[in-house]
């Protein structure tokens, strides 16, 4: 009996290093990562487990409402209706800034065809 009581002993103890026992599920995101949160020594930890498709892996993102959570800015993670809010934002916002640059584009053509013809109004006059 004690090499199976050795067996699970170490099989514990390899799953509480991994926090495979103790972690909790706590949430996904639009890029199917993983977020949990788990207890070492009696504290409270948190996690996320990075999705990739391929062996050498993506760029690891971790959107801005779950990176508040994982760096304790906020106590609850992000819900969906949260989430959903954010993206809506962030297109609302990448859309102004669009128009703005567009509006700018448009001025600087202006600003630069008045100094062209404002030039040859000078030499013109001399």
């Amino acid at each position: 009996m004690t090499v199976i009581n050795n067996i699970v002993y170490f099989t514990k103890k390899i799953a509480d290093g991994l926090n495979l026992r103790s972690r909790k599920f706590v949430g996904i995101d639009q890029h199917y990562n993983r977020y949990y949160k788990f207890h070492v020594d009696g504290k409270e930890k948190r996690a996320v487990e990075y999705f990739s498709l391929s062996k050498y892996g993506e760029p690891r993102q971790v959107p801005s409402l779950w990176n508040r959570w994982l760096s304790w800015r906020v106590d609850q993670p992000p819900t969906i209706e949260e989430v959903l809010l954010e993206e809506q934002r962030q297109k609302s916002i990448k859309l102004k800034a669009k128009e703005l640059e567009e509006q700018d584009a448009k001025l600087r053509l202006q600003e630069q065809s008045n100094s062209n013809t404002d030039s040859k109004d000078l030499k013109l006059k001399h």
